[in-house]
């Protein structure tokens, strides 16, 4: 199905009619596992769950509203600006430190452990 010609942008109403729901439902149980006060890349959760970081941005944008959405960024740990200035709260709750450019986190302070986060994803994702 593609978006009618007079819009070509993937819209999160869009999205929802033509997304893989099996896909939907790891990316957003990976994300639950990462911890308060760490932070996972899109490729990583994509990893863990078999899916393209790419998509996993289209779901986390058209679906993860409820789950720790913040603690989610590209491979630089930057989120869009249109987002960051929703994150900074969530951030500073959970004592995720800004980087100094202003734009994401401290990466390697707050980076989660692949090997532990793709473990607790497997336990939960048995059940």
């Amino acid at each position: 199905m593609r978006p009618p010609p007079a819009s070509r942008q993937f819209t999160a109403a869009y999205y929802r009619r033509c997304v893989d729901m099996d896909a939907v439902d790891r990316v957003l149980l990976a994300v639950e596992q990462i911890p308060p006060g760490q932070v996972a890349s899109y490729g990583l959760i994509g990893a863990i769950t078999g899916v393209g970081p790419r998509q996993v941005g289209r779901i986390m944008g058209a679906y993860g509203g409820f789950v720790p959405w913040w603690r989610v960024t590209n491979a630089r740990g930057e989120l869009p600006p249109s987002v960051l200035k929703e994150t900074l709260p969530h951030w500073q709750e959970e004592g995720i430190a800004l980087a100094e450019h202003g734009r994401g986190f401290a990466f390697r302070a707050h980076v989660t452990d692949a090997v532990g986060l793709k473990r607790a994803y497997e336990r939960h994702e048995s059940f």
